[in-house]
């Protein structure tokens, strides 16, 4: 649930204003980064693989190496309904276990099924302040 906060004074929204800016430049630079990043990647993996290697050593500083390697993640995910077809729906339970599901719950409670107070005994709430910078079109600014 979002907090109102009190307007602030000038000075504070000065300072406010340099710091959302500071934020807006470093998001542009980390995600042209982001992408730069991504290009070489691919570029460092073809070129590795066109040379017929899988890692390449170059010094970077005095004491230390930037070693680059082919690596391989396995991003394989199994298909729940694909195999509980093909093994059958008993085998199939004793591989999973039941999660809880939260629009069963907010339904339940809404209906008077569900005790309120007993799911928020049983709840752990945490809420989590962060700043989000995103980039909108510019508004008129006064005396434009």
């Amino acid at each position: 649930m979002a907090r109102r906060l009190k307007k602030a004074a000038p000075e504070t929204s000065e300072m406010l204003d340099e710091l959302v800016s500071s934020m807006a430049r470093i998001k542009t630079q980390s995600d042209a980064l982001k992408e730069e990043r991504q290009e070489t990647s691919s570029a460092l993996l073809n070129g590795l693989k066109d040379a017929g290697k899988s890692k390449h050593r170059v010094p970077w500083t005095e004491d230390h190496d930037a070693v680059a390697s082919i690596r391989e993640r396995d991003n394989s995910k199994i298909d729940p309904e694909r195999l509980k077809k093909a093994i059958g729906a008993k085998q199939f339970d004793k591989l999973t276990s039941p999660q809880l599901d939260m629009a069963k719950v907010e339904a339940a409670v809404q209906l008077g099924e569900l005790d309120p107070n007993i799911v928020a005994q049983c709840t752990d709430e945490s809420v989590t302040e962060y700043v989000d910078v995103r980039f909108n079109k510019a508004q008129k600014r006064k005396g434009e």
